[in-house]
C-alpha cells in the first residue's frame, strides 16, 4: 500500500484498493470458494507462461 501511495494521490489509491477488494469479494461469492491470499491469479499465470 505504501508503494501505491508513493506513486498515486491518496484518493486514487483508495479507489484502486476498494476496486481490488470488490473484485476479490465478487470472485469469491460467484465461485463459492474460500479466499486464498497466496493463490496466484490464473490470468497472470497464463499471460506470463504463454
Amino acid at each position: 500500500m505504501a508503494d501505491l501511495l508513493a506513486r498515486r494521490p491518496v484518493c486514487l489509491a483508495t479507489v484502486v484498493m476498494v476496486d481490488k477488494m470488490a473484485r476479490i469479494v465478487w470472485a469469491v461469492m460467484t465461485r463459492g470458494k474460500v479466499y486464498q491470499k497466496s493463490h496466484a491469479s490464473t490470468l497472470t499465470a497464463q499471460s506470463s507462461g504463454g
